[in-house]
């Protein structure tokens, strides 16, 4: 009975997650509380009681140890952040670092399910991939009845986009990173057979995802999913590659937008000209800070001292952070905690290359390192609940009786 209830607290979590700012319950300055806040903890407190209390067996994988350091270390050295901080603020910083403690024990949870048959990994894809398809279909609506993002309101802190699919995430880049993580994990499921393909799993978990990244007009969504068709394309099917190239020409040269959208990668008065900006920014905090870093979640208040944000101003949804999930790592942990937060991830990709030849690891984690040096999308929460998992699954060995669960 609880085992069944964890898991439709898990099925629970992923639905809210995919609700992405639809799900704000309550906003105090840069304090936001989302409905998946409350779902995902209570989902990690009930699996935590389950396997801990009830089953007394609680797995923990090689790669979650680093980051069970990584947290240790981003709360010892938060107090050095929050010296000149008001109340509202620290409790905004340290809310942040709850929200990711949080987010990894349900990720052990998780895992622990996993592990342990109680969720099936033919039910862990198919709600993965009923998520893409939700998140694709429900920013095709956006794209009908909110094309234009400069017509709402200001303090929502979004960006102005125009007809680019965002979906509920409100982001085109978040929206297009969510599912080119899924797609690539689709596609390795596809190629390596470890779930069941027909015409029609084809097209709503594969084609019209691909769509939707393709409306996104996300150049760094489209170098994620490109990275992750161009491994597979060199390593698994050729066919695949040449297919994807011909497409790739043929979209360059019908779609203007997308000459466009490429082109502008020069511009300066274009994002990725922005980018640059940010990516120096953040290199700067971290040479003052090398050590202990500034404090996790506190890069907002100290892009204000540094003069990057104006007083008074929040910077936006991405104030917080800075386009680069690594050096922003860097610049809030220090290189201590940078260490233990990287680390794992390299060795998943260094033994899923030289030691297990994962082609899905290689091409889902070599894609999103790529994406998360463009937008702070390994801390993004509906991507935060999914990649850290794929850590420690090995989705390309399955037992018939794991997969029919």
């Amino acid at each position: 009975m609880l085992s069944s209830i964890t898991i439709i607290l898990f099925k629970l979590s992923l639905f809210t997650l995919c609700l992405g700012q639809l799900a704000i319950l309550a906003r105090l300055g840069d304090f936001k509380l989302y409905v998946f806040d409350l779902v995902v903890s209570l989902y990690a407190v009930l699996g935590c009681y389950l396997f801990i209390v009830v089953k007394k067996n609680f797995y923990i994988g090689k790669p979650y140890v680093y980051f069970i350091f990584f947290v240790a270390w981003a709360i010892l050295t938060l107090p050095f952040g929050l010296t000149n901080l008001n109340d509202s603020q620290v409790l905004a910083s340290i809310f942040y670092l709850a929200r990711f403690i949080i987010y990894l024990v349900a990720v052990l949870v998780t895992s622990n399910l996993l592990k342990m048959n109680i969720l099936g990994q033919k039910t862990f894809l198919t709600h993965l991939f009923n998520s893409s398809l939700f998140i694709a279909v429900a920013g095709f609506v956006q794209l009908i009845l909110i094309p234009d993002f400069t017509k709402l309101d200001p303090i929502l802190g979004l960006d102005p986009h125009k007809n680019r699919l965002a979906s509920t995430f409100l982001d085109p880049n978040f929206a297009g990173g969510y599912l080119s993580l899924v797609v690539a994990i689709a596609i390795g499921s596809y190629l390596f057979e470890f779930y069941r393909w027909d015409i029609k799993r084809f097209i709503l978990y594969i084609l019209i995802p691909i769509s939707a990244i393709f409306l996104t007009f996300s150049r760094s969504s489209w170098a994620m999913l490109a990275v992750s068709i161009f491994i597979y394309g060199i390593f698994k099917s050729r066919v695949l590659l040449i297919l994807s190239l011909l497409i790739i020409f043929g979209a360059y040269f019908a779609v203007p937008r997308v000459q466009t959208r490429i082109s502008g990668i020069t511009d300066p008065a274009d994002s990725a000209a922005f980018r640059l900006t940010s990516w120096q920014n953040a290199i700067s905090i971290s040479k003052d800070n090398l050590l202990f870093g500034v404090g996790y979640n506190t890069y907002r208040y100290i892009q204000r001292d540094y003069g990057f944000i104006e007083a008074g101003e929040s910077g936006g949804n991405s104030g917080a952070g800075a386009d680069s999930s690594l050096l922003l790592v860097l610049a809030t942990t220090g290189l201590v905690g940078f260490v233990f937060f990287v680390f794992p991830i390299f060795k998943v990709v260094l033994e899923a290359f030289f030691v297990k030849w994962n082609l899905v690891l290689i091409s889902v984690f070599g894609s999103l390192l790529l994406h998360s040096q463009f937008v702070n999308s390994l801390f993004y929460p509906p991507m935060l609940f999914i990649w850290p998992i794929l850590m420690d699954l090995n989705l390309l060995k399955v037992t018939k009786k794991t997969f029919d669960k």
